[in-house]
């Protein structure tokens, strides 16, 4: 019985992994999708807050103030946090090399 030659994808012949077409098969049209949207968002949202119209809901501009506000404590938490291990990370090695500071 003759072997049959397995039917391969233009895309697949020429890359190494099989799936990989696959993947760009449904990532290349979720992308557009993606840009499309955000391009109509954009034709719609900026005329609308130049005019002074309101783009979102009371509701959703509650939600929009509760978030922004959180994202303010998240960063101030993380610089507090990065400072203080830069400054423990700097104490150790002056305390390793018994380097003082000018």
């Amino acid at each position: 019985m003759p072997r049959r030659r397995r039917r391969v994808s233009i895309w697949a012949a020429h890359m190494p992994f099989e799936t990989l077409d696959i993947m760009l098969i449904v990532l290349i049209p979720v992308l557009i999708a993606v840009l499309v949207s955000l391009l109509v968002l954009a034709l719609v949202v900026v005329p609308a807050r130049r005019e002074g119209r309101i783009v979102l809901t009371p509701r959703g501009e509650e939600v929009a103030q509760k978030v922004k506000a959180g994202t303010d404590a998240a960063a101030a938490r993380t610089g507090e946090v990065v400072a203080s291990a830069a400054a423990r990370i700097r104490s150790s090695d002056t305390k390793a090399t018994g380097e003082t500071k000018a």
